[in-house]
């Protein structure tokens, strides 16, 4: 069987497909990779030279790449978003990406040894999107969920993101968010039980990366619910995380080297399910 009940295809969140429409190119530029810790935590138990791999909402390929750099050679990519797909087309070119959301996937039964998603579940955590990845996935196979989010542990961390998270409620409604937890909920499902008997075990790493003075404001221009706002309201983001910026560097919470970069620590979660007999 191949695909699923047309009622449920091409349903993308209206946010999610705006937001990462805007401006891929920055979205690429400027979003966390993941450790490597995280990726081989992933791909545990997978033959990467000879498992047949999905990656859904691949985006610009952000994951993609350290999954090619991890040995995946039987991978396809599925992205519902056209801008994106373009971005993914200059990243990664040798991988084939193809325009499929997570609940209607044109693929046969049981096609997939791994199915992996990257800052992304948290759009479509619901039962038909679960039910969809569990038929394309074979008995015992892996679905890996990974997230990254910004360490707001450190001070200057949670006050660039209090400025801008404010931002995903609102006229637009509750915007899906991976921080908000409610992704895991859709495991409880009655099909999604049956598909994904043993639920979801979930894993962390921590982890930091270069970050410029303009690359804080940029990685907040990025997200798809930031991206949505009014040119004014986006001027007056970056003028909030500026002001954050230089009151953090002048009490010292927040240094650059010589090279203009400072650490951004960020926390990696892994979320893995196995599909059921």
């Amino acid at each position: 069987r191949a695909a699923t009940t047309p009622r449920f295809a091409r349903r993308v969140h209206g946010v999610a497909r705006a937001g990462f429409a805007a401006d891929p190119a920055l979205y690429a530029r400027v979003r966390p990779g993941y450790p490597p810790e995280a990726v081989a935590f992933a791909l545990d138990g997978v033959d990467p030279g000879r498992a047949t791999t999905l990656e859904i909402a691949s985006g610009t390929g952000i994951l993609t790449k350290l999954l090619v750099d991890a040995g995946c050679k039987w991978l396809v990519a599925a992205e519902p978003v056209a801008e994106m797909r373009e971005q993914f087309a200059q990243d990664v070119p040798n991988v084939r990406c193809i325009d499929a959301p997570a609940n209607a996937l044109p693929f046969e039964d049981a096609s997939f040894d791994a199915v992996l998603v990257g800052q992304a579940f948290h759009w479509f955590a619901d039962e038909a999107s679960l039910v969809e990845i569990g038929r394309v996935l074979r008995p015992g196979g892996r679905l890996a969920l990974l997230w990254n989010l910004e360490d707001d542990g450190v001070p200057w961390v949670r006050d660039v993101r209090a400025a801008y998270e404010a931002h995903d409620t609102g006229p637009r409604g509750d915007v899906p968010q991976y921080r908000k937890g409610k992704w895991v909920d859709a495991f409880d499902a009655p099909l999604c039980r049956a598909a994904f008997p043993d639920g979801v075990d979930r894993s962390f790493f921590d982890h930091a990366m270069p970050t410029t003075r303009p690359e804080i404001w940029e990685r907040a221009l990025s997200k798809s619910y930031v991206a949505t706002l009014s040119e004014a309201e986006r001027g007056q983001l970056v003028g909030e995380i500026e002001a954050i910026v230089a009151r953090h560097e002048a009490a010292g919470g927040l240094a650059f080297d010589e090279a203009g970069l400072a650490a951004l620590p960020v926390r990696s979660e892994v979320a893995v399910a196995v599909r059921g007999d």
